[in-house]
């Protein structure tokens, strides 16, 4: 949209700004969008900072690459007909382009979906090594970490409904197919609070996934990183675990609090 003749300028810029953000599935730099939208780099630059200090956008690294920030995220679900699941995916978005940048990995939020894990969100890391994973197409939760980490949050009863029901297909030569053998590994998941795909989806491929939950505890998506075994090693995993789960944390924090306000 043309500004007209009576318009701020700097305000015509700024939401440029943000519908461009807003049409990226990446973190995207003050070059970027100066070039892009046609705006001097230094006052694309103020623009940012300001729009960054209201919390409208978030630093995504630390070094000036910008994704939409939470507070913005409010205007468009903050009048009682949007998607609840949506606004809580749009609000865990900057801390997956966090994630992706932290563990230069690919960031994925799963959801369950009947009997099967879904991603619902993915954010590919700037790693030359990129790995990304079927999104919004339900597969079997026996061939991920998410799927692991859903299944851990059912009650007793449901999980048992999706053990006697549910399908579980060998891709590899780890794959868990047997439901007692699954059950156990569920049983560890649920203690530890974290899963593992150790290359039971695809040979050379690891994920790490953990729970963001409510207040009360329910596990509302799985978060996970997916990987080469190169780069998810095994020297490397307890690292990585903790940085999945500190964000997962930090992510179920900034739900609760969001539906306490």
């Amino acid at each position: 949209m043309k500004p007209t003749p009576n318009s701020v300028q700097a305000v015509d810029r700024a939401i440029k700004i943000l519908e461009y953000l807003g049409s990226k599935n990446w973190a995207v730099s003050v070059k970027e969008l100066s070039e892009e939208l046609i705006i001097p780099r230094a006052t694309a630059f103020r623009i940012m900072r300001t729009l960054e200090k209201w919390g409208y956008v978030f630093n995504s690294n630390g070094r000036g690459d910008y994704v939409l920030g939470t507070r913005i995220l409010k205007f468009g679900y903050g009048i009682g007909n949007g998607d609840e699941q949506i606004r809580l995916r749009q609000l865990a978005s900057p801390y997956c382009f966090e994630l992706a940048q932290t563990t230069r990995q690919t960031v994925q939020l799963g959801v369950l979906f009947e009997y099967e894990v879904m991603y619902v969100e993915q954010t590919v890391a700037s790693s030359e090594l990129q790995i990304a994973m079927p999104n919004e197409t339900p597969f079997p939760i026996n061939l991920s970490a998410g799927g692991k980490i859903l299944a851990a949050g059912l009650s007793d009863n449901k999980l048992h409904d999706l053990l006697s029901n549910a399908t579980f297909p060998r891709r590899t030569i780890h794959t868990i197919v047997e439901p007692e053998e699954l059950q156990k590994e569920i049983q560890k998941v649920r203690l530890r609070r974290y899963a593992i795909d150790d290359q039971e989806f695809a040979i050379g491929i690891r994920c790490i996934a953990a729970p963001i939950c409510d207040s009360d505890g329910n596990t509302l998506f799985s978060l996970g990183i997916t990987g080469h075994v190169h780069e998810i090693s095994d020297d490397a995993i307890e690292s990585l675990t903790n940085k999945v789960v500190a964000m997962t944390e930090r992510i179920s924090r900034a739900i609760q609090e969001s539906t306490r306000r």
